[in-house]
């Protein structure tokens, strides 16, 4: 698992690093990404045509390794698949 972090710093994405299909080689896939807007992180997905969306069952907050925790939870286990 990798975070990248914006320029600005307010968007941090999650990356996590797999094997390749080729041998020796690895990929970074996003996971998701997480935005500083109006003083809380709020988490977003991305779909298919690599747009971003807002997750509306995690609610924004100050803190931002909470919101990092809140992908471990079981219920948001999607972002694993």
């Amino acid at each position: 698992m990798k975070l990248f972090i914006s320029s600005g710093g307010n968007t941090v994405t999650l990356l996590q690093d797999r094997p390749s299909f080729m041998p020796g080689q690895r990929v970074e896939l996003p996971i998701a990404q997480f935005r500083l807007e109006e003083n809380k992180w709020k988490v977003y997905w991305k779909d298919s045509k690599d747009r971003w969306h807002f997750v509306e069952d995690i609610k924004p907050n100050d803190d931002f390794e909470q919101q990092l925790m809140m992908l471990e939870r079981e219920e948001f286990s999607y972002f694993w698949m």
